[in-house]
């Protein structure tokens, strides 16, 4: 991490208790900008030090430089070093996902100018990584014997304070050959006249980090290119709440295209039980469309989308009012319970017998087979018997034509149990005629179902759910490779009642 992104970061922060939304956010963008994190493109720049900094010379072919806060390159004959050469030692920083080395900068402090004025040309070589040279141990000796890359040359003022080298071409070789670190050596050109002409500028072992060499590197990350296909694909319900007997609801359909022609494009919707197609209502939009409908399932067809084009089809469904009860014409029998309970409460459950004969019934019976793990806490009337386990109620009084009779009981679940079901309930009567008697009976059909929870029942009623549209779609342009896909949407949602419906993230 630099220094101005350290320094700028604290800036933000502070500035930012204060007044968050206007400095923080220029704070960001000035990260973005600057490339200092890595986005999904855009560019990404590191700074970072020597892990080994020194100079060499050649009037000293055995002396190591390495533990000095400076380092030179240059001639100096009239002091006995002879040629110096500046080296330095850096980590390559690792580049983001499909970046590509834009530029590299060597920054350097010079302190110290002899002979030198204006512009002046330089010489920089590559020491290959094989060379495992230290600080510590590299001399004129063994720098000569090292591998060392081609020269490039370089015409730059120097002066004294921060002074910048274009070293890009120095790491694309480092990189070219896989190599993790790149070791640059500054000196005067050989074709240079050898006079006293030298530069001196601080080492890594200068105190003040801002003092020491450094090694930018940026990458560039290009877009992504883009592929075929469409952009989104959604589904809209309106209304969202809601959605009671006999009323409608309409789905749109929004279909976006990307920067590519798309062929043979199909959108389907599959329409929830229990809602209803409105066949009229189908709105196939501008473009040519085309509806079909195959049972629930509801689709559009198109033989071209053109790039960036955006498509909404509509339709209705409605939520069918039942069909009335029909009124029985024989003996029939009904149960309702609870459809939640908490735990620890008793389960109520309440048994109807309707007599639509036209005769009066007697030695009317009605069993209910007891739930398991059930123990009855009020029989209402009723004979417990333990196999089967039921309650029964043998009734004294006839059952005259169109008279209803209700018998009601409770108990309550045993152990750790989550549902109780109730489903085998049932009526027997007698039918006395002038000759000889008739048995009629009668089968519950519909079970009662309780969970035994603290949730309330309002949040266990029903929900009207669409689980989303798709479009599939096929490119085919002559001279590249076909390729077909498809995309969804997520789902939409409607209670069938006025309820509470939990936060559901598309």
């Amino acid at each position: 991490m630099n220094r101005n992104f350290k320094l700028t970061f604290c800036y933000c922060f502070a500035k930012g208790l204060r007044r968050y939304m206007l400095v923080f956010v220029p704070c960001v963008l000035w990260l973005v900008t600057h490339g200092v994190a890595s986005n999904a493109f855009g560019s990404k720049e590191d700074e970072v030090f020597p892990i080994d900094d020194t100079y060499i010379a050649s009037g000293t072919p055995d002396a190591v430089f390495g533990t000095f806060n400076n380092i030179w390159f240059g001639s100096s004959p009239t002091s006995g070093s002879g040629s110096l050469v500046s080296v330095f030692k850096f980590d390559i920083p690792g580049s983001p996902p499909g970046g590509k080395l834009d530029h590299a900068v060597l920054r350097f402090h010079v302190f110290d100018i002899r002979g030198v004025s204006g512009n002046v040309t330089l010489s920089m070589k590559r020491i290959a990584e094989n060379s495992a040279w230290r600080e510590t141990n590299l001399t004129w000796r063994s720098y000569t014997a090292s591998t060392i890359g081609p020269e490039h040359l370089i015409n730059v003022p120097l002066t004294t304070g921060l002074n910048s080298l274009d070293v890009t071409s120095l790491l694309q070789e480092a990189m070219s050959a896989s190599e993790s670190t790149v070791s640059i050596a500054i000196e005067y050109p050989s074709s240079n006249a050898q006079g006293e002409a030298v530069v001196a500028l601080w080492s890594k072992e200068h105190s003040r980090k801002e003092q020491r060499p450094s090694l930018t590197v940026t990458y560039v990350v290009p877009p992504p290119t883009p592929t075929p296909g469409t952009k989104y694909v959604s589904l809209q319900n309106d209304p969202t709440g809601e959605l009671i007997p006999g009323s409608a609801l309409t789905y749109t359909v929004i279909v976006s295209n990307g920067p590519y022609t798309l062929n043979n494009i199909v959108v389907t919707n599959t329409v929830p039980v229990p809602l209803v197609i409105l066949s009229d209502t189908i709105d196939d939009g501008a473009m040519g469309w085309q509806h079909h409908i195959a049972g629930q399932e509801i689709s559009w067809t198109l033989s071209q989308l053109f790039p960036n084009d955006f498509a909404q089809l509509h339709y209705q469904a409605a939520r069918p009012t039942p069909a009335p009860t029909a009124t029985p014409t024989t003996l029939a029998i009904t149960k309702s319970g609870p459809q939640v309970v908490p735990p620890g409460e008793l389960i109520t459950y309440t048994l109807r017998v309707n007599n639509q004969t036209p005769h009066t019934l007697t030695d009317v019976t009605i069993t209910d087979t007891l739930p398991t793990a059930f123990t009855v806490v009020d029989s209402g009337g009723g004979l417990t018997t333990t196999l089967p386990a039921q309650l029964v109620w043998q009734e004294t009084t006839p059952l005259v034509s169109g008279a209803l009779l209700t018998r009601t009981f409770s108990g309550r679940p045993q152990g750790a149990v989550t549902e109780v079901v109730n489903a085998d309930y049932q009526v027997h009567a007698t039918i006395a005629h002038s000759d000889t008697q008739e048995t009629i009976a009668a089968v519950g059909t519909l079970s009662v179902t309780t969970l035994i929870t603290i949730t309330p029942a309002a949040m266990l009623a029903p929900v009207i759910i669409n689980t989303g549209a798709c479009v599939r779609w096929e490119y085919a342009v002559t001279g590249e490779p076909f390729q077909s896909g498809v995309q969804c949407s997520g789902p939409t949602f409607n209670p069938l009642r006025a309820q509470w419906l939990p936060f559901i993230s598309r």
